[in-house]
Order: structure tokens, then sequence, then C-alpha cells
């Protein structure tokens, strides 16, 4: 297997679980130093990273622990060559009624002024190196509206602005910057206590298996399956790359399909 990023210094937020761990996990594999930071790090200390992981713990709603983060990684490592903003709060409302101000409160601090904070903090450092790669994990909800999510819907949306305004201000500086937009993807929020397999058990009434089968087939999902977070991350390891080199300002959907327009 190739090593595409030997040396290369990555710092990826919400790296604990789901999209984020896959991401740490594929890119210690291609040789990278990871910064996986978390408020919670058990899963990370499982992985085989000795000398290449380095488990942070922080939370992207404290300004200090966001200055602590980046000055471990500069005073270790001199330099930040890609961030991956996937730290975010999903909770499920009854309606745009029923999301109270402090609801909006706490989803904008994560999934809007998280993201914008990390950008703000490593795009100095990247601007000096004249080079740099920041990736924003969004959601096909940024594109199309979730009912059940719309402060998360709205924040998500946001994030494609915000990765447009960097990539056309900070392009002249040799950085690159583009959203993801996963939908559908089996994280352990289908699979925990009370969680989504849990919810659709009860509302068809039948197994786990056939539980998430009807799911898939009501929301037409093309493929006919959830996707892997593996699958987001095969996209994250081409937008770093140097074949990548002339795309930024973009977002790509890896949605199975799922987003029913042009």
């Amino acid at each position: 297997m190739k090593r595409r990023l030997v040396g290369k210094i990555v710092i990826i937020t919400g790296a604990g679980s789901g999209i984020g761990l896959a991401a740490t996990t594929e890119f210690l594999k291609e040789g990278a130093y990871v910064i996986g930071g978390d408020i919670n790090l058990e899963q990370l200390y499982t992985l085989q990273g000795e000398g290449y992981l380095l488990p942070y713990q922080f939370d992207v709603r404290n300004l200090s622990d966001i200055d602590g983060l980046i000055n471990t990684v500069i005073s270790k490592f001199g330099r930040i060559d890609i961030l991956i903003n996937n730290a975010a709060l999903v909770k499920p409302r009854k309606g745009f009624l029923d999301v109270t101000d402090d609801d909006w409160y706490s989803t904008i601090e994560i999934n809007l002024l998280g993201y914008i904070r990390m950008a703000r903090s490593v795009l100095p450092y990247m601007s000096n190196q004249k080079k740099g790669i920041l990736l924003h994990i969004a959601s096909e909800a940024a594109l199309m509206p979730n009912l059940n999510l719309p402060d998360y819907s709205i924040l998500k949306s946001s994030i494609l602005t915000l990765s447009k305004v960097i990539s056309r201000e900070f392009g002249k500086y040799g950085i690159r910057s583009n959203v993801v937009s996963p939908a559908f993807i089996h994280t352990p929020i289908y699979d925990k206590p009370e969680g989504l397999i849990t919810q659709l058990k009860q509302k068809y009434k039948v197994g786990c298996e056939e539980a998430l089968q009807r799911y898939v087939e009501e929301v037409d999902i093309a493929v006919g399956r959830l996707g892997r977070p593996e699958e987001v991350t095969a996209l994250l390891l081409f937008l770093v790359s140097e074949s990548a080199a002339f795309i930024t300002g973009a977002n790509y959907l890896v949605d199975g399909g799922v987003t029913p327009f042009i």
C-alpha cells in the first residue's frame, strides 16, 4: 500500500467515533501524524498508532482548549498541514418551533463556531507555510433539510459558505478548503442504547436487520444500503492528495444517491 501522507501533520476534530475515528485510522495507515481531538478519547486509545497518533482531549466550545491544542501541535511538529473539521452535535427535534434559544446557541457553538474557531486557529500557520488543506464535514441536510433536525440542517448549510469564503480568500496562500457531505452513514448513533436502530425497531416492530432495510427503502437510498465511515474517508484521502490540487471551494456528497437533484 502506498503511504501517501508520510510526515503530514493532520488535526481531526470529533476523532473519537464514527467518521472522525475512521479518518484517524486511515490517515495513520497513510503515514500521517494525526492529532485526534475529542471530548472522549476512549476509542482513540485502542488504535495502533504509537508515535504517530496524539489523542488530545478538548472541546471546540472552549477557546483555551483550542489554543492549547494548536500550541501543542506547533510546539511538537512546527506546522499544520491538514485540518478536518468534524466535531458536531446532532439532536432530533419535533420541528422548527421545538428549538429553543438555548438549543440554537448549543448547536451554533459546536456546529458553526467550532468550525470557525478551528479554521481561524490554523489559517495563520498555513498562510505562513504557503500551503494547507481544510476539509469540513457537513451533511446532505445542508442541501436537503431534515425537518426533524432544523437547527442541524441550517448550521450544516452555513458550512458550505464558510468553506467557500476560506477558499476564495486564502487560495493565494496555497490553501484549499472543501466540504464533504455524508448521508446515512452507519455510525455509533445508530447502535448506541436507545439509538436510531432501537427507534427503528420500535417504529416498524421488527428485528434490527429488517428495520434497517425498511428504513433504507423509506428514505430511498439508491444503492440500497447505509454507507460506511470508510467510504467517506476514501474521499477525504483523495481531497488531501496532490491529485486534488485544483479542487477548492467545492462540496462533495457521499449519500448513496439519496439527494434527488443535480
